[in-house]
């Protein structure tokens, strides 16, 4: 699956690539968003979606504090994974994540999402989320969780859920400790 695929340290090089696997990998995504929300909401909170979303991904590589991963592959950079450290709360944030569609369904989503909680773990942080997440996401001791607004990531050998609504809470002794 993996085996013609590296996960590395995002460069300067790759933003490019990574803008454009991006607006391949979130089409599908934001066709069934304008569907559901119908084409006037859908505008007004996207404008033109392609230029709000390299926007967004561009500005999500250049902040510092900001760690990025990519997939590499023979053909190039085929994915790749954004994570935040919320350090005051012992949150990790799975702020983005893409995988071309032509390299989809190969484990590459996993793997940037591993990389992604890992470096989040090592950090200190006792729960990983991601609120943008709006596709099927597996999770690192491999459950799944359907979509949701919110997705929580729990470290492996973690059987309690993940209550989202404790996130927003942080003056409450957390539900869930690892």
């Amino acid at each position: 699956m993996l085996m013609d695929t590296r996960i590395r340290d995002y460069g300067p090089l790759d933003e490019q690539p990574v803008v454009e696997l991006s607006l391949r990998a979130w089409a599908p995504v934001f066709s069934s968003l304008a569907q559901g929300l119908g084409r006037e909401i859908f505008v007004r909170l996207h404008g033109d979606w392609r230029q709000y979303q390299e926007q967004d991904v561009r500005d999500t590589l250049a902040d510092d504090a900001t760690k990025v991963w990519v997939a590499e592959a023979a053909r190039g950079v085929v994915g790749f994974v954004a994570a935040k450290l919320h350090p005051e709360r012992q949150i990790g944030e799975i702020w983005m994540l893409a995988v071309d569609p032509d390299a989809q369904g190969r484990g590459i989503g996993t793997a940037l999402t591993e990389v992604a909680t890992g470096w989040l773990r090592e950090a200190g942080m006792t729960v990983a989320w991601s609120r943008r997440a709006v596709t099927r996401v597996m999770l690192p001791h491999g459950a799944s969780m359907r979509r949701r607004a919110i997705r929580c990531f729990l470290w492996p050998g973690t059987s309690r859920p993940c209550d989202p609504r404790a996130l927003a809470q942080p003056q409450r002794s957390r539900p869930h400790p690892l």
